[in-house]
C-alpha cells in the first residue's frame, strides 16, 4: 500500500504513518486542543498503533492527513475525513487539529485545505462537517472556506453527540468550493507563495 501524499508550495500532507503517531498523540492529549474531538479517552503511542492496524489499514473510506512544513519537514497539523461513499459522492470532513500553534498564519495551514478538497471533490459533490455550538475558531475557519449550515434533514444524525458535545452540521458542494477556491485561495496564491 503506498501513502497518499499532496504537495504544495509551503505544505505537504501526507497520509498518516507510525513516524507521526507520537505528534498525533501528544497533539490530541492536550487538553486546550481536544476539547472538541471525539475522543472519549487519552491515547497512547500503543493505542493509535492499534487503531492504525485494526481499523485504519482495513477502512477505505477513511483518510487521515499530517501537514508537514514543506521546506523543515515539521508536522504540525492534522486533517482528514470518514464516512467515504463514492455511489453517493459525500464523505465527512474532519481530523483538523493545529498541533503546532506557531503555524497558525503559515501559509502551508491554509494550503493544506485547498490540496485536501481538491483531492476529495474528484469523488465527492458534498462534504460534510459537524462542528460544537460553541467552537468559535471552527465555525469562522468553515465559513471562510465555504461551509454553510445544513438546512435540511441531518445527513448523519449519528454526529448529533458526541462525547456529550452538541453538534451541528454543515456542508459545502463541489461548486460552492470552486468559488471560494477562486475568490480566497486564487486571489491570495501570489502573495501567500513568493520567495
Amino acid at each position: 500500500m503506498s501513502n497518499l501524499e499532496l504537495i504544495g508550495n509551503k505544505v505537504i500532507l501526507t497520509e498518516i504513518v507510525p513516524e507521526y503517531f507520537s505528534d498525533v498523540v501528544r497533539w490530541r492529549n492536550n487538553k486546550e486542543l481536544n476539547k472538541y474531538l471525539n475522543q472519549p479517552k487519552e491515547l497512547t503511542v500503543e493505542s493509535e498503533e492499534n487503531w492504525y492496524r485494526q481499523k485504519y489499514l482495513q477502512d477505505d473510506t477513511q483518510g487521515f492527513m499530517i501537514f508537514l512544513d514543506k521546506e523543515k519537514s515539521i508536522p504540525f497539523a492534522t486533517i482528514g475525513w470518514t464516512d467515504m461513499d463514492k455511489d453517493n459522492r459525500c464523505c465527512i470532513l474532519g481530523r483538523l487539529i493545529l498541533g503546532n500553534q506557531e503555524y497558525r498564519n503559515h501559509p502551508g495551514f491554509l494550503e493544506g485545505f485547498f490540496l485536501l478538497a481538491d483531492y476529495l471533490y474528484q469523488f465527492v459533490d458534498v462534504m460534510y462537517i459537524h462542528l460544537a455550538g460553541d467552537n468559535r475558531k471552527a465555525h469562522r475557519l468553515n465559513k471562510m472556506l465555504g461551509f454553510v449550515p445544513n438546512q435540511g434533514e441531518m445527513k448523519y444524525p449519528q454526529e448529533a453527540v458526541v462525547n456529550n458535545i452538541n453538534q451541528k452540521e454543515f456542508l459545502r458542494t463541489k461548486d460552492m468550493y470552486r468559488t471560494v477556491r477562486k475568490n480566497l485561495y486564487e486571489d491570495l496564491k501570489d502573495s501567500l507563495f513568493k520567495g
